[in-house]
């Protein structure tokens, strides 16, 4: 590894909280392969003093895994659909609170986000607060706040959550794979074509009455302070993995303070916790949640 490259692996962690790596080094090399040392050298040294690195974040969205898809995780969601936000709704009637928010943390493209405004509807029907019109159209609870928060590093794909326009495939990656069917009301089916190796494909368009549910904004998990506060659930998963210990120790911090007592978070099921303290921990159905006391 050339020392200009090792030098900007340092910066991006520091940025970003990706952990050092070789695989991020080659990464680096392979996009910036065109500059000569001289070049390169001075264009990393215009980073590191930057105060406000404004470089890195067009480079960190070359550099993240993107993948996801609706409904990721079966476990978990079904103990979201089930069980997680059917007694978040009866807890807050139960206290005279009519608002509901959800922060949707590294959402990616936004297929999470979607995913999580579909069953809390499917929960406010379920529990009679909203009327089933037809094809998705729904009247929303009344005289409820929903507010449904996606936020990412990249603004590439916070810009393709706004959009809300999906596709899906029958090669099994597209973002409708394990999708349950019953949600695809949700959903337009807006074009179908047959790609150059004759494989079918759609193109769905995120419908107007899940899009007013959420909105979607850039944000570095790696900041001191969350967003906003006072979630009731937040879900970050398939991101801690990537990160350095020092970074999942902050990130999981900025989760705990973005949260009202009470409120729960969800990791990957290959994420572990940083700091017990305040934190009761839940093993259900499969899968591990947690809530702040």
């Amino acid at each position: 590894m050339g020392k200009s490259i090792s030098r900007l692996v340092q910066q991006i962690s520091n940025y970003s909280g990706l952990k050092e790596s070789d695989s991020l080094a080659r990464k680096l090399e392979f996009i910036l392969k065109g500059l000569s040392e001289n070049d390169l050298d001075q264009w990393v040294q215009s980073i590191e003093l930057d105060p406000y690195k404004q470089e890195l974040p067009a480079l960190v969205e070359d550099l993240n895994n993107h993948e996801t898809y609706f409904f990721r995780d079966e476990a978990q969601m079904r103990i979201l659909e089930t069980k997680i936000l059917p007694e978040m709704v009866k807890r807050k009637l139960l206290a005279g609170d009519k608002s509901i928010k959800i922060w949707s943390a590294a959402c990616s493209s936004g297929e999470e986000t979607y995913t999580l405004a579909m069953m809390l509807l499917k929960t406010f029907i379920d529990e009679k607060l909203s009327v089933k019109l037809h094809e998705g159209l729904i009247l929303p609870p009344h005289g409820w706040l929903i507010e449904i928060n996606g936020t990412d590093i990249s603004r590439q794909v916070i810009c393709k959550a706004k959009e809300g326009i999906y596709e899906s495939a029958g090669n099994g990656l597209s973002s409708f794979r394990n999708f349950p069917p019953a949600y695809m009301e949700y959903f337009t089916l807006s074009k179908e074509y047959e790609d150059t190796l004759g494989n079918k494909k759609k193109i769905y368009r995120v419908n107007e009455v899940l899009k007013s549910f959420v909105n979607f904004d850039v944000f570095n998990l790696n900041s001191p302070m969350p967003p906003k506060s006072g979630y009731d659930l937040v879900l970050c998963r398939n991101l801690m993995i990537y990160l350095h210990d020092e970074a999942q120790e902050k990130v999981q911090r900025v989760i705990k303070s973005s949260l009202s007592p009470g409120g729960m978070f969800m990791f990957s099921a290959v994420d572990k916790l940083c700091n017990s303290v305040g934190i009761e921990t839940h093993r259900e159905m499969g899968c591990v949640y947690y809530e702040k006391m």
